[in-house]
């Protein structure tokens, strides 16, 4: 089987694309932000709080996985993770960081540039309560991203958690640890059949966002 035939074959640009102009784009980025998740939700595109978090490791390589946004505000994006984690000790040593979200069924991708910030414990404590009971109790094995033997020994150590969990419902994880990024560059991509893509980017100068058009 020649997989790049099946590659050549893939469609690209599908969706219902809408017009963008930079005339129609807000002051301020989260604003359109907002404007758009609401349009992607109402639409029904599949889980549009997924985005790729990319990451830097001690080498300099670049790292990338996909979770969930848990909310934003005026000050930036948030996510979650344990500490221990891959991804929690790359931000600990190096918090640069870039986002992406991308929904096909609109042709509408955001690229986000900026700095992860830990919150303070308080609202990480609040956090992992509100966390389903199993997330919970994969949290609280401390093993995440290590190598594991078995599915058995998952599944034993994970049984373990739930167990404990059922006799202390209010067990918190000191390394989970809600994340902010505060962004200073964020572009929106609208795809189009003619190729001829809307990209606007916004730029944060002195506290205020600047929006330019790209070129394609």
């Amino acid at each position: 089987m020649d997989i790049n035939q099946f590659i050549k074959k893939s469609r690209s640009i599908t969706g219902d694309l809408k017009n963008f102009r930079l005339e129609d784009a807000p002051d301020s980025p989260f604003d359109l932000f907002t404007t758009w998740y609401q349009y992607a939700y109402d639409y029904g595109v599949e889980e549009p709080h997924s985005m790729t978090l990319c990451t830097v490791d001690a080498d300099g390589f670049p790292d990338s996985r996909v979770l969930i946004l848990k909310k934003i505000d005026e000050r930036g994006f948030y996510f979650a993770s344990g500490s221990e984690s891959v991804k929690g000790r790359q931000l600990d040593n190096n918090p640069k960081v870039a986002l992406n979200f991308y929904w096909k069924e609109l042709g509408k991708q955001i690229r986000v540039r900026g700095t992860a910030v830990a919150m303070d414990r308080e609202t990480n404590i609040g956090d992992f309560l509100n966390c389903g009971q199993t997330k919970r109790a994969f949290a609280l094995t401390h093993k995440q991203s290590q190598p594991a033997n078995t599915l058995q020994e998952i599944d034993e150590k994970l049984h373990e958690k739930e167990q404990f969990l059922l006799k202390n419902p209010n067990a918190i994880n000191d390394n989970w640890i809600v994340y902010r990024v505060e962004p200073f560059e964020i572009e929106f991509f609208q795809a189009r059949m003619d190729y001829k893509h809307v990209r606007i980017k916004y730029s944060l100068h002195e506290s205020i966002w600047e929006k330019v058009l790209l070129w394609p």
